[in-house]
């Protein structure tokens, strides 16, 4: 049984999905009630499954980040959402689990309401797309910047160089007529500001710029 907390502002409207909800055998209306408060103290009496949030009322978005909050926190369904991307991705991004559009029959209503339980949502190819393209720009925005040679000084970049031909240190500090024990510290440091573990991967680094360096910039990807 889907335990399921109504929160619309307009009594008619309310009134109408309680009773319609009602006559669903697996779905249990727990309350019906309206404004940010009524949704916190009822959610955290009847304990729903899922809140079915209108998001046209006032108190919108304060209710769904009140609802958020709780010890035991519902799956929110947005209901009358436009469904454009930027109104799908606003209340997704504000912590939805689903929608329902404006266009909805009753029958998407309450396939809605099944599904985000099951942790599933439904919607048309394009607003797919674009969440896919949200998502990847989030993970890539929260990726640290790639580290490459440019971080290094002059002297470290020169030290990389020997290193990537697979030189020892004393045979690098040699070449740059430098003590062994400042060679040393040079690879330290190199690793450390490429974030690199070893030799091997700072080798890697370095050839994979050279690369890069003598493709055309059309292939540069």
């Amino acid at each position: 049984m889907i335990r399921v907390l109504v929160v619309v502002d307009i009594p008619f409207y309310r009134e109408g999905l309680q009773e319609l909800l009602a006559k669903i055998d697996d779905i249990d209306v727990v309350g019906a009630v309206s404004g940010a408060q009524e949704a916190e103290d009822a959610a955290r009496l009847s304990v729903p499954h899922v809140v079915l949030l209108d998001i046209g009322a006032p108190e919108a978005g304060a209710t769904l980040a009140r609802l958020l909050q709780l010890q035991c926190v519902p799956k929110v369904v947005a209901l009358a959402v436009t469904e454009t991307p930027h109104d799908v991705i606003k209340w997704a991004e504000a912590g939805v689990a689903g929608y329902v559009p404006r266009t909805a029959s009753s029958g998407d209503l309450i396939r809605a309401l099944k599904d985000v339980v099951r942790d599933e949502v439904r919607c048309p190819p394009l607003i797919a797309a674009t969440l896919m393209r949200r998502l990847a720009a989030l993970a890539a925005s929260a990726q640290p910047s790639p580290r490459t040679v440019a971080a290094l000084t002059r002297r470290e970049q020169e030290v990389l160089a020997l290193l990537a031909d697979g030189l020892p240190n004393k045979v690098i500090a040699a070449r740059l007529r430098i003590q062994p024990a400042t060679a040393k510290n040079h690879v330290h440091n190199i690793l450390h500001k490429l974030d690199l573990r070893g030799r091997v991967e700072a080798a890697s680094i370095l050839n994979r710029e050279r690369r890069q360096s003598t493709r055309p910039p059309s292939e540069r990807l």
